[in-house]
């Protein structure tokens, strides 16, 4: 399968070690500025670093052109993994003797590891570009992350493509309010590029559960209220999501990606709840 193939060259990437934020330079005097001044130095300042500064990972080439591809394993972010895959577990097995969520009963059915977490971010609203597709599928052991990344506006084709692939490798989709914004905004970059859509996913949308059982009982169903109300993590330091689209119009402008890396890790842990919110319902929907 794609995802197969794609993870046998991440694994023959080299993976760089994590850069640290760059520092603020301190002031210098006149005669240093005229020391580092002159067409080299300024060369050497605007040079790009590029994403890959900061992430590990590489770029994957599609029918359409190359991508940046970043992977993470849910362990590597989150040391009470071993937990969720146990409370998960449990469960699923209570759920199939159980009459939960005919949806849910079924994605518990086919198994998780026919399942395919997506949750994207944009350049804006409607009919702005896709830059950032974060997937997950599940393991015996862990859980994959994996960022398709469009380094600039012409590379979402094939960002859009890379995720259709794995879309139809899987029977079932699972996102956070997807069947209003991310599976109509795939489709929508997908017919202006003119990629073809394959078959409709069973898409399993957790706002709709979650609505189901916690409407009313906090002051909205919004993923980070959910996070902290429901699975009791609260997140530090995020970056909020009005933000997200001119930090990275400004990456495409002047190619520091620095201001990038809270985009990539604030799409993880969106992620990293869905996982758990689903834990969440099924325990509901269990009465555990």
């Amino acid at each position: 399968m794609a995802s197969e193939r794609l993870a046998a060259r991440l694994r023959a990437l080299r993976r760089p070690a994590p850069v640290p934020a760059p520092r603020r330079a301190r002031a210098k005097t006149g005669a240093a500025r005229a020391r580092s001044a002159g067409p080299r130095a300024a060369a050497a300042r605007a040079e790009p670093l590029g994403v890959e500064t900061y992430l590990s990972g590489g770029e994957v080439l599609t029918p359409h052109g190359p991508i940046f591809v970043h992977q993470r394993l849910r362990s590597e972010m989150d040391r009470y993994t071993a937990r969720f895959l146990r409370r998960l577990d449990a469960v699923s097995r209570r759920s199939a003797k159980l009459d939960v969520d005919e949806q849910l009963a079924r994605l518990l059915t086919d198994g998780l590891d026919q399942a395919l977490f997506l949750d994207l971010e944009t350049a804006g609203l409607s009919q702005c570009p896709v830059f950032l597709a974060g997937v997950m599928t599940a393991g015996r052991s862990d859980w994959t992350l994996r960022q398709y990344f469009a380094r600039h506006y012409a590379e979402e084709r094939a960002l859009i493509h890379a995720t259709l692939e794995l879309i139809e490798e899987r029977p079932t989709l699972v996102t956070f309010n997807g069947r209003t914004f991310d599976w109509p905004m795939i489709r929508t970059r997908a017919a202006y590029h003119r990629l073809k859509v394959g078959r409709e996913p069973r898409h399993v949308d957790l706002l709709q559960h979650a609505r189901r059982h916690w409407r009313g009982a906090f002051e909205d169903c919004r993923l980070q209220t959910l996070e902290w109300k429901v699975v009791g993590r609260r997140r530090s330091g995020d970056v909020p999501g009005a933000e997200i689209p001119e930090r990275y119009h400004q990456y495409v402008k002047d190619g520091d990606p620095w201001p990038l890396a809270a985009v990539f890790h604030h799409n993880l842990l969106d992620l990293v709840t869905m996982a758990d919110l689903l834990v969440e319902i099924l325990e509901r929907e269990a009465g555990v």
